[in-house]
């Protein structure tokens, strides 16, 4: 088995982690009043995270996981990650 994909894997979820929990100021002051985000946005939220995650499914392809433990991974992953981002200030 060639020994790449592991360390692409690696580098992918440390990035994936540095990425997705650092705390980073919204693009513009956020208005107590404001509404609270339009359902247009968690569709534009939700494909940002497929393709975020997609890299996962092409590295565990890549170590000759299946279809089924790749969607899993990738459920389990973005579950954990938004859980974390709520924790996260900022």
């Amino acid at each position: 088995m060639k020994a790449w994909p592991h360390g692409a894997l690696a580098v992918y979820l440390v990035a994936l982690a540095f990425g997705v929990l650092t705390p980073h100021p919204p693009p513009v002051p956020l208005d107590p009043g404001m509404p609270p985000r339009p359902p247009d946005g968690l569709v534009a939220d939700a494909i940002r995270n497929l393709v975020l995650l997609m890299p996962l499914g092409w590295l565990l392809a890549a170590l000759g996981r299946g279809a089924r433990y790749a969607a899993l991974l990738g459920f389990l992953l973005s579950l954990a990650i938004e859980s974390a981002q709520a924790l996260v200030p900022g």
